[in-house]
């Protein structure tokens, strides 16, 4: 990986940013907003309290209520190039996230936060956390939108990558306001745990006590998301899909990294709750 040099000057692009707003970039089309909402210390460098928001063409400026897509990335630890923002990370060959989103034609905000190596963000999991984090995200972002304020969010789609299933798992059953507006969970090969099956028991319990949204989870076989996964696949839950994915390894990037974006359009494409 890159030096800890480089990754520490990862820095704002706006010279003495007051706003939470510290950077703008037009490709993909329309617009990416980096904001500025801390998730850990203020001690720690700022480019680790970016969040990524994705404007894709589709989104109207005058909408009154928007649909989300929260995207919560996988460990940053073993891929070149993406140890640093969210920023880099969806510049990186694997995540080419805004572009499939951009090409469905679906009208959905893509919000992703820099969470740390580990796909961890204790803030997000104090009570309330994920509720604060959402409104001051939206709030960051009320230039975009045509009275100045950021439309309320009708549905939310809760995605996420590898170590951030559990991150995933325990949001989506939190007592959040904004956790009810879960309509669709999408697992990429997340599904890690080993200890009392709580990855299975778990994403079961929440299908259960929400039988109008869906769970997606994808696995590799003969991984060490298989076992969960299979497990989960056993109950034989109506809202509940099991998917061992087709991804394969390619420039010589083992095929987990390419879990998210091989499924990702055909999710987007899929979902009753994005608008066009």
């Amino acid at each position: 990986g890159a030096p800890s040099t480089s990754v520490q000057r990862e820095a704002s692009p706006v010279k003495g940013a007051k706003s939470p707003l510290v950077g703008e970039e037009r490709t993909p089309a329309v617009l990416t907003q980096i904001v500025k909402v801390p998730l850990r210390a203020a001690s720690t460098p700022e480019w680790r309290q970016w969040s990524a928001v994705y404007f894709p063409p589709a989104v109207n400026r005058n909408s009154r209520t928007i649909d989300v897509i929260l995207y919560l990335h996988g460990h940053r630890t073993a891929i070149p190039g993406a140890r640093r923002s969210i920023w880099a990370y969806l510049k990186h060959q694997c995540w080419p996230l805004r572009e499939h989103l951009a090409a469905s034609g679906k009208a959905a905000v893509l919000i992703a936060p820099t969470l740390d190596p580990w796909s961890k963000a204790p803030v997000l999991l104090k009570q309330g956390g994920l509720d604060r984090y959402l409104d001051a995200v939206l709030a960051a972002t009320a230039s975009y939108w045509s009275s100045g304020t950021a439309p309320a969010i009708r549905h939310i789609i809760l995605a996420g990558h590898s170590g951030a299933g559990v991150l995933m798992r325990v949001l989506a059953r939190s007592g959040n306001r904004y956790a009810a507006l879960i309509k669709e969970v999408w697992g990429f090969d997340s599904t890690y745990s080993k200890d009392k099956d709580v990855d299975s028991t778990g994403w079961a319990a929440w299908a259960k006590a929400h039988p109008q949204s869906r769970l997606f989870i994808y696995y590799l076989r003969g991984t060490k998301t298989q076992d969960q996964a299979e497990k989960l696949r056993k109950r034989a839950l109506p809202n509940v899909s099991v998917i061992a994915s087709n991804a394969k390894a390619r420039e010589r990037i083992h095929a987990h990294f390419w879990v998210p974006i091989q499924h990702w359009g055909e999710r987007i494409a899929a979902s009753p709750h994005l608008r066009r």
